[in-house]
């Protein structure tokens, strides 16, 4: 196999790979918002009907604008996790699991060596993601405390 012919191909599987990455990220981009949004509109229909169901002594406990500010903080937190987190979630594992199948092909003492890293990484994103839902909650419940002031 000459050059050129070795250099036709891997530009021809580059090529292929661009048009891939292209048509996923349209995907991505152009479903997950449109999906977020319906799933948001339920979510907030579902809510208002759980609030009108309650007894009127439920309605003492709250203040003024309590219900509206968890309406819409809750439902467009859900929207923003459907529509940007799962998709660049989604990408992010398809691109590590690529990455990854290619690399043990290519050489697998180097990917065994390098998969050391992959715990380390993991339970440093866990313990942060455990500090974030944590502040996460306190500052919906102190928006929701301001948004009775305003």
């Amino acid at each position: 196999m000459t050059l050129i012919s070795k250099l036709r191909k891997l530009t021809l599987d580059f090529v292929y790979l661009g048009i891939g990455e292209y048509s996923s990220a349209y995907i991505c981009s152009a479903g997950n918002p449109y999906t977020g949004e319906r799933i948001a509109g339920r979510i907030r229909e579902k809510y208002l009907e759980g609030i009108f169901s309650q007894n009127i002594s439920y309605f003492d406990k709250l203040s003024a604008g309590e219900i509206t500010t968890r309406i819409t903080t809750d439902s467009n937190t859900v929207q923003e996790g459907i529509s940007e987190k799962v998709g660049l979630t989604v990408s992010s594992i398809a691109t590590f699991a690529t990455a990854f199948i290619v690399r043990f092909i290519k050489s697998w003492r180097l990917t065994c060596i390098l998969s050391a890293t992959i715990v380390t990484i993991v339970l440093i994103m866990t313990t942060g993601s455990t500090f974030i839902m944590k502040f996460t909650r306190s500052s919906f419940i102190a928006y929701a405390r301001g948004g009775v002031v305003a």
